[in-house]
């Protein structure tokens, strides 16, 4: 296993700035998951821990070595990526066998971590097929074997179950949860999926324009954005953010707006003692829940409905929104957290 430290990292092509002096120390054993929009400089960051990709300035190291010139082979460093990148003229066996080989390992041994891996990730009876008779889920189990075999200092993730259907993401997303249980080793995960980001972490690293917006657990993050990006990236449905002249609610002096999550928010029949009333545009029936979005000033405002409101609910009415105090999130004239 190994600890990563990022100090001052930047990314620069010609005038263009990727990644733009990122700091992160990433502990031995840990799991994290960088996770922003496209172009945020997440899957950069990834290469260039990777060495795939140069390094333009700042200093990357691997328990305490400075590795900016180490060549990727020599990093001991495993990734899978979004592709799969399996060999198409390769059995799966031989797939998985193959960074092994290459470092001329042992033909048992080889044997016998293809075998442990292969029944880990439920490929047992795949092991004489071809890449091109598996299914999408079964090609990214592939690639995660080839790097489970290696064993090494640590995982690379880059957005490994994008390619992958809903009911597959959830299965190989806990396929990947177990190898971290299993083997403790450090994985730095690259995902713009907030789901997977919310489940596997240890810790979040939300980015935005090269810039690390905030850093944190899973719940820190959620429950205490460090500003109103964080805020509204994060979460299904988005935090509403609101004047803080919309709501009847206490503030801070030095805060303009308001934030709250959706799953904080209920919205009733009655109006009397609400945050606001707000009149219906949208409701979205989900089956265990549902959600009523309308519009609070010029901004879209979305809340949980309860069963006994959803019936009588329609286009048009209105509808009072509650919230705890201790739910809502303020932010000052530059978008940043206060607390109260």
């Amino acid at each position: 296993m190994a600890a990563i430290s990022l100090r001052g990292i930047e990314k620069r092509y010609g005038d263009v700035v990727i990644v733009k002096g990122l700091d992160l120390e990433i502990k031995d054993g840990e799991f994290v998951v960088l996770v922003g929009p496209s172009g945020c400089g997440k899957s950069t960051t990834l290469r260039m821990i990777a060495g795939l990709e140069t390094i333009s300035a700042g200093e990357l190291c691997i328990d305490g070595q400075r590795v900016n010139d180490v060549a990727p082979g020599d990093r001991d460093l495993a990734m899978v990526f979004q592709s799969y990148a399996l060999y198409p003229h390769m059995s799966v066996r031989e797939n998985i066998a193959f960074g092994l080989v290459v470092r001329k390992v042992k033909k048992a041994e080889i044997n016998q971590r293809v075998d442990d891996a292969a029944e880990m990730l439920k490929l047992s009876g795949l092991l004489h097929r071809k890449p091109k008779d598996l299914s999408g889920g079964q090609r990214q189990r592939v690639a995660m074997a080839r790097a489970v075999v290696r064993r090494p200092r640590a995982f690379l993730f880059d957005e490994p179950l994008s390619n992958l259907d809903a009911k597959l993401r959830m299965e190989v997303r806990a396929e990947i949860a177990a190898l971290r249980r299993r083997f403790s080793t450090t994985t730095v995960y690259v995902t713009h999926d907030q789901v997977e980001a919310m489940t596997l972490a240890d810790r979040v690293v939300v980015l935005n324009d090269g810039v690390a917006q905030q850093v944190g657990t899973p719940l820190e993050v959620y429950r205490r954005p460090a500003n109103r990006f964080v805020a509204t990236f994060l979460g299904t449905p988005t935090m509403n953010v609101v004047d803080k002249a919309l709501l009847k609610v206490a503030v801070p002096g030095n805060a303009l707006h308001v934030g709250v999550r959706p799953h904080d928010v209920q919205a009733r029949k009655e109006t009397a003692g609400a945050l606001v009333a707000m009149r219906v545009e949208h409701i979205e029936r989900l089956g265990q829940e549902s959600f009523v979005f309308g519009r609070v000033g010029e901004e879209r405002f979305g809340a949980v409905v309860d069963e006994d409101a959803l019936g009588v609910l329609e286009h048009g009415s209105e509808v009072g929104l509650f919230s705890r105090a201790d739910r809502l999130s303020f932010f000052n004239d530059k978008g940043l957290r206060i607390d109260a």
